[in-house]
């Protein structure tokens, strides 16, 4: 079958890096594969140009125009089925999609952010999923989001978790005095950096001394309120230099993962939370906040929760860690990766991508 595969641009975030693995899975299974996109962000095109998997921009400041032109672009694209990630590209897709036409349209969730669903702008783009054959959540918590208030489309929602693809060989790990936590997101507010650098000064000295944080992840101001400078100033008025660094977003992101003792993620919300899965498969300990399918990816077996609007509950999971010997630490490590095994092995996870849209490609040709 020939795919089409529909995103925003390819920046560091983690929808991006899930499209373009699904892309890659999809590929390695004998199917023709391209991406188009209509911003010019390139993080993750080399992965696609070393699969020569071909990758198209179309862009346009004017949204007008580029309204007109994805949907003439996808209209006229030899497919059998477009698959879109993020919700603008949704929204495009579907509006291509009114009218007769020969591909499929799979639309993915990747949030469960309930505002999204109620706002008028949500409930707008929520409305062209009618058009759509298909939405696919990577997670319970956004299937449930859907079902709560687009009952009407119950039939045609399901949860595919995220396909992880680690692709980087384990790693030795640098000797250093404490335990190092790493995580891998954007710096943006509702990422929590500012709850975790609360949490980080109700440590003790001694405990402060124990760890280190290494973020990663892209700095997007303009858009967040700034939050990457007001989590900067405030690191330094807490003195926490040497407890937490932040970093830019890096391609060797795994490496990081894998010399980490742990890895971390403490947002407000998430779809599906690619940092946690990924070090989960890299065999990591978690620690994370209630948020996402939280309770089947984390067990006393291979982690720690807490609640992100709560400092002292991020310092209390904080503190547990600290606590564990290292034997404990991997025996937890063990679990995560026996978890991540069971919810994300990218075969059987693009496995059921592809029998979902084998299915309605099978489908649209009985009906038409």
């Amino acid at each position: 079958m020939r795919v089409l595969c529909f995103i925003d641009g390819l920046g560091s975030g983690g929808a991006q890096r899930q499209i373009v693995n699904l892309a890659i899975g999809l590929q390695r299974r004998g199917h023709e594969v391209q991406m188009i996109a209509y911003t010019d962000d390139d993080f993750y095109q080399h992965r696609l140009a070393d699969r020569n998997i071909p990758y198209t921009v179309i862009e346009n400041r004017n949204y007008l125009q580029r309204m007109i032109n994805i949907r003439k672009y996808l209209r006229n694209a030899d497919a059998d089925a477009v698959v879109s990630f993020l919700e603008t590209p949704n929204f495009l897709s579907c509006l291509s999609a009114i009218g007769k036409h020969k591909w499929v349209l799979v639309t993915s969730e990747r949030n469960a952010k309930e505002y999204e669903f109620t706002n008028l702008r949500g409930r707008i783009m929520k409305w062209f999923e009618r058009f759509s054959d298909w939405t696919v959540c990577n997670s319970n918590v956004a299937k449930q989001l859907w079902n709560t208030y687009y009952p009407q489309y119950a039939n045609r929602v399901s949860t595919i978790y995220n396909p992880v693809v680690i692709t980087t060989e384990p790693v030795e790990k640098k000797r250093r005095d404490g335990k190092r936590i790493v995580i891998a997101a954007s710096y943006q507010r509702l990422k929590n950096p500012l709850g975790l650098l609360e949490a980080l000064h109700l440590l003790s000295e001694a405990e402060r001394h124990q760890v280190h944080i290494d973020w990663y992840g892209k700095a997007i101001s303009a858009a967040n309120g700034g939050v990457y400078d007001e989590a900067n100033k405030l690191r330094t008025s807490y003195g926490l230099e040497d407890c937490i660094t932040f970093h830019g977003e890096t391609k060797e992101i795994y490496k990081e993962m894998m010399d980490a003792d742990a890895v971390a993620l403490f947002s407000e919300v998430e779809g599906l939370p690619n940092t946690i899965c990924e070090g989960m498969m890299c065999g990591k300990p978690i620690l994370m906040s209630r948020m996402s399918d939280y309770n089947t990816f984390v067990t006393p077996e291979n982690g720690f929760l807490c609640d992100a609007k709560d400092p002292a509950s991020i310092a209390q999971a904080i503190r547990q860690f600290l606590a564990l010997t290292p034997e404990q630490q991997q025996q937890m490590g063990k679990r995560s990766r026996e978890l991540a095994v069971q919810l994300f092995d990218a075969e059987n996870n693009v496995g059921q991508w592809e029998s979902l849209i084998l299915s309605l490609i099978a489908r649209k040709k009985s009906n038409d």
